[in-house]
């Protein structure tokens, strides 16, 4: 069965020469001026092993809260193919197009292998108010505004 040794919200990557990925921004927390916020830059990364050599592995993921899913991309579970792989190892980074965020609160980037509803591992994102109006907004969340 395929392993998730580490799994992380950023705000972005960058792939460069030799397969090597660099992830920018990576956190566990933010703080928000006011929600609902649009997410409009963010990414995942995540690190597989045990993948299996002979057949495709597929990884869904899904964005939970205390009241269920938030679509992803206009999805409840993202999608991603993992082809054959003989090393057993992938690094996988994740584009997520857009999002919100309805309140405060914790959520988790909770992940599937195979069509599986046992949630397998998960990377938590920690939304809180800022603590002083001068506090800087991250350039990658956008208010929603009504």
């Amino acid at each position: 069965m395929p392993r998730i040794q580490a799994a992380f919200v950023c705000r972005s990557f960058q792939r460069e020469s030799g397969g090597l990925l660099t992830f920018i921004g990576v956190v566990q927390s933010v703080r928000l001026p006011t929600v609902p916020a649009n997410v409009t830059e963010a990414a995942l990364g995540i690190l597989i092993t045990n993948l299996p050599n002979d057949k495709t592995t597929t990884l869904e993921i899904a964005l939970l809260t205390e009241n269920g899913f938030i679509p992803l991309d206009g999805k409840l579970r993202a999608s991603i193919t993992i082809p054959p792989n003989e090393d057993g190892f992938a690094q996988i980074a994740y584009n997520i197009k857009a999002f919100v965020i309805p309140k405060y609160g914790d959520y988790r980037f909770v992940f599937f292998f195979d069509g599986s509803n046992d949630a397998i591992h998960y990377a938590p994102l920690v939304v809180r108010p800022l603590a002083t109006p001068e506090e800087d907004l991250p350039a990658w969340v956008k208010p929603t505004r009504h």
